[in-house]
């Protein structure tokens, strides 16, 4: 991998400056889970008609509507900075 920049401050090998230099990425150098559970939240409404009730025969008419959010955790480590734990909106 290239990389361009300046990495300080973390106490590993990753410290240095870098112009178009190749790096090797190796275990702990990122820990990334975007997820942590569904977190879909949601509410709906609905409402039946019926239309048509035989002893037999029942035909309902259904409608409704819902809306919902997407709230994921994102659990990341990058090199040995703290752990960032936060819920974000995501989508809805």
């Amino acid at each position: 991998m290239i990389i361009n920049g300046q990495i300080d401050q973390t106490e590993t090998i990753y410290d240095g400056n870098y112009a178009n230099d190749n790096i090797i990425i190796k275990p702990g150098f990122l820990s990334l889970e975007h997820a942590d559970g569904l977190n879909y939240i949601n509410s709906e409404f609905r409402r039946v008609d019926n239309l048509i009730a035989t002893k037999h025969i029942r035909v309902n008419f259904t409608e409704g509507i819902d809306a919902g959010i997407l709230l994921p955790k994102t659990n990341c480590t990058l090199i040995n900075n703290e752990r960032y734990d936060e819920f974000h909106l995501a989508g809805f």
